[in-house]
């Protein structure tokens, strides 16, 4: 069984969690770190 972590923010966040995304595989804290963004909330 594989690990993932999902990391979601805004747009604006995309290079920050990026950049975490990266030291988290790093420290090989799970199989798979993905980073997904989002330019509108759900409620708006």
């Amino acid at each position: 069984m594989a690990d993932t972590l999902l990391l979601v923010g805004r747009a604006h966040t995309r290079e920050v969690a990026q950049r975490h995304a990266a030291r988290l595989r790093d420290r090989d804290v799970a199989d798979e770190v993905v980073v997904e963004t989002y330019e509108r909330g759900p409620s708006e």
